[in-house]
């Protein structure tokens, strides 16, 4: 179910083409992902239906939130070669998020830092 409201949240953004402003539209996915957010948070006292419910209404807004942020990035670079990073960036998002969000809830000194620098690993020699 949410990928295909994945789907429909990027044909809704491809119907809207550019009709929103950047910013109004930023603010419209912030403020959806903030209902979806609340939705799950409350999903303790409304049982499965509200956490479906906030599921679902988050991934529809993070989606649109992506692709509208890729078209920005498609629209600023004429030659091309910056939307081609996209995918690369979502692919690093997805891996050192979570990993520094775990860091961070571990109570970690100095969090990041084993992510970008192994200090018990002796530099090799080729």
């Amino acid at each position: 179910m949410l990928k295909l409201l994945g789907g429909v949240a990027a044909f809704s953004v491809a119907a809207l083409g550019e009709r929103l402003v950047p910013l109004r539209a930023a603010l419209l996915v912030l403020l959806a992902i903030g209902v979806g957010l609340a939705l799950l948070a409350s999903a303790g006292s409304s049982g499965f239906v509200g956490f479906a419910l906030g599921a679902w209404v988050w991934e529809f807004a993070f989606t649109c939130g992506c692709v509208f942020q890729t078209a920005a990035i498609a629209r600023s670079d004429p030659s091309g070669r910056a939307v081609t990073l996209v995918p690369g960036a979502f692919a690093l998002s997805s891996m050192a998020g979570p990993g520094l969000a775990g860091q961070i809830a571990a109570g970690a000194r100095r969090p990041g830092k084993p992510l970008l620098q192994r200090d018990d690993v002796a530099p090799r020699r080729w």
